[in-house]
C-alpha cells in the first residue's frame, strides 16, 4: 500500500559542524573570502543531537509583482531572492547541564558577540533508527535563545529554545 511508505514516527538526530572565525578554510566560498572560516566538527555530545522539536526547515522564493502595460488579467512575477524562516530547535532543560559545543556557540555569539557559523545535518530516522531523510543546512548562526515560562503551579518540562538563521538548505537523498 502507498501508506506503507509514510513515516508514522518522527525520530531525528541533529549533527553540527562548527565554523571558527579567523582561520583559513581554503574552500574559496564567498563567506570564506569575507571572513575566513575553518570547519571543525563539534565534539560528540548526545545533548546536541537529540531535540524534542525542530521547525523552520524550508525555503521560499520572494517575488516582485510587475504589472504589464495594457494587460488587466494578471501580473508577471519576477524572482528576487530565496529566504528561510529561522531554524528553531527545542529540547528539555537538564538540571545539571554540562557545557556542550552548541551551547558554547550560542554563548559566544549571544553573550560576547563573537558570532560563529555551524553547518547542520538533520537526519530523520525510521522506527529501527535507520536514516530515511537528511537535510543539510549551511551557514547557520545563533540568533536567539530562550527558556519557557517558569511556573511553580505546574509540573511541565522546562523547554529551551535555540534559534538560528541560515543561508542555504538542501535535502540530500539517503540510500537505504
Amino acid at each position: 500500500m502507498a501508506h506503507d511508505q509514510m513515516l508514522l514516527s518522527h525520530r531525528f538526530h541533529v549533527y553540527f559542524e562548527l565554523q571558527v572565525p579567523g582561520t583559513s578554510s581554503g574552500t574559496g566560498s564567498f563567506l570564506s573570502k569575507m571572513a575566513p572560516l575553518s570547519r571543525l566538527p563539534l565534539g560528540f555530545s548526545p545533548l546536541d543531537m537529540r531535540f524534542q522539536r525542530i521547525s523552520g526547515i524550508g525555503s521560499q522564493l520572494d517575488v516582485t509583482a510587475l504589472r504589464q502595460g495594457g494587460e488587466n488579467v494578471g501580473d508577471i512575477h519576477l524572482p528576487e531572492h530565496v529566504s528561510h524562516k529561522p531554524l528553531v530547535l527545542e529540547r528539555g532543560v537538564l538540571s545539571k547541564l554540562p557545557s556542550t559545543p552548541m551551547s558554547g556557540l550560542f554563548e559566544s555569539g549571544l553573550g560576547y558577540f563573537l558570532n560563529g557559523y555551524a553547518d547542520i545535518q538533520v537526519v530523520l530516522m525510521d522506527s529501527r533508527e535507520r536514516p530515511t531523510c537528511l537535510w543539510y543546512i549551511r551557514d547557520a548562526m545563533p540568533t536567539s535563545w530562550s527558556l519557557g515560562d517558569l511556573s511553580a503551579a505546574g509540573s511541565n518540562v522546562l523547554i529551551e529554545k535555540l534559534e538560528l538563521s541560515y543561508r542555504w538548505i538542501k535535502q540530500v537523498p539517503v540510500k537505504l
